[in-house]
């Protein structure tokens, strides 16, 4: 008795798996993409994005249905594009030097400013979070400082995200002995210079923190920034 032949599996990326799909595939694989890139769903027939949908239904589209007035309140804010709010939170001490944290999430040597979504649903706002974000992964109940920047990332297809950067303080020896991680959030927290922050984060957090830092030494801003560039 012969043995079948071995099925084998072949990786590609998404748009490259639709085209060899009938189309009502298709159109589901490609929906189910912009559901997960955007953290929603997507509502299909046929395999294409009904009125109502919130992933997958083509921009063109909503535009014109917006522009014909052909959407009632809640389908409206249904297919509007959605965007993920975010805090940051600058901490230095008396030599200038920023507070970086290592998440317990990245594998590999980069290392992140306290952060966090904005609970919106909750009625929190930016200023709101960056206090939380002060308690819950660094121990430390402390005024927030002024908004230093703005920025804004687009993340088409995945959801664009707006970051707002307050200083939190300045930090003293005693506030720096009071630090207390969350241990499955962060692993450890490090007082950066300007100098060795270039090999710490990624692009376009680098961008974003040499221009709050140079806000914060300037008494300057807030400014708006697009993927931490400076928008003039």
């Amino acid at each position: 008795m012969k043995t079948p032949p071995a099925v084998t599996g072949q990786w590609l990326a998404p748009e490259a798996a639709a085209l060899l799909l009938p189309a009502p595939a298709a159109g589901r694989l490609r929906a189910a993409v912009a559901a997960w890139h955007t953290g929603s769903i997507a509502y299909l027939a046929g395999g294409q994005a009904q009125l109502g949908s919130p992933a997958a239904f083509p921009p063109t589209q909503r535009t014109h249905l917006e522009d014909t007035r052909a959407l009632d309140p809640d389908l409206h804010q249904a297919l509007r594009p959605k965007v993920l709010a975010e805090t940051n939170v600058l901490l230095t001490d008396p030599a200038g030097r920023a507070l970086l944290l290592h998440p317990t999430s990245t594998r590999d040597h980069t290392w992140h400013l306290p952060g966090c979504g904005i609970d919106s649903d909750t009625g929190e706002g930016p200023r709101e979070a960056a206090r939380r974000i002060l308690r819950d992964q660094l121990n430390l109940d402390l005024p927030v400082g002024r908004l230093l920047a703005v920025d804004w990332t687009n993340g088409t297809p995945q959801l664009s995200r707006i970051t707002y950067t307050f200083h939190g303080a300045t930090l003293g020896e005693h506030d720096l002995a009071r630090i207390r991680l969350t241990p499955h959030q962060h692993t450890e927290w490090h007082m950066t210079s300007s100098n060795d922050i270039t090999s710490m984060v990624r692009e376009p957090l680098l961008r974003r923190l040499d221009a709050c830092l140079t806000a914060l030494w300037n008494n300057t801003g807030p400014v708006e920034l697009h993927s931490g560039i400076p928008r003039s």
